[in-house]
């Protein structure tokens, strides 16, 4: 009895800690042109959303976002609510 107490705690131990160190790496991306390297991009991999880098007034690099072409119901009525 001691021996299955003590085996079924170290698989409990280990999903925790499997579930634990699980993380988002790979959600957010950089992409950029391979041959202008102006172009550079950020993708959300989950929702699809991509902003654009770009010089702002003040010489400051922004994310500006950029519109979807293939937006679906909800996201075409949350944009018209805008």
């Amino acid at each position: 009895m001691k021996k299955f107490l003590i085996i079924t705690l170290c698989i409990i131990c280990l999903c925790l800690i499997t579930i634990l160190t699980k993380t988002n790496n790979g959600r957010y991306q950089i992409v950029i042109h391979p041959t202008f390297r102006a172009d550079q991009y950020l993708l959300d991999t989950k929702t699809g959303y991509i902003w654009h880098l770009v010089e702002g007034k003040d010489k400051l690099l922004l994310w500006e976002p950029m519109l979807k072409a293939n937006l679906t119901d909800e996201e075409l009525m949350k944009e018209s609510n805008k």
